[in-house]
């Protein structure tokens, strides 16, 4: 049981530091100055911000089904498949649900 945890507590550090490195990118690419960029690179930088707005979405789900297993978090209502869009295309996401703890 106590290792079942320790895996539970090493995914969730691992998660995130990819939501932090995810975050960076994020900010990285909004705060550059666009001044003197061509409207394809304007849309290239935007399209890669909806791109990591959406992969922050899919960790903070993912985050948030491992704290409902190590009892962080209380477990959501409903686990209701989500649609996500990049600007150009939508993608249908079903958040993980929590595994049931056992006690």
């Amino acid at each position: 049981m106590l290792r079942v945890d320790i895996e539970k507590i090493d995914r969730m550090i691992s998660a995130l530091k990819g939501v932090r490195r995810e975050l960076k990118k994020y900010h990285d690419i909004r705060d550059k100055s666009t001044d003197g960029f061509s409207p394809k690179q304007n849309g290239k930088r935007k399209a890669d911000l909806d791109f990591r707005a959406m992969t922050l979405i899919k960790w903070s789900h993912d985050l948030h089904a491992l704290a409902v297993e190590l009892e962080l978090a209380d477990k959501r209502e409903s686990y209701d498949e989500v649609i996500l869009s990049d600007g150009w295309r939508e993608f249908k996401y079903k958040p993980r649900e929590p595994f049931p703890t056992c006690k």
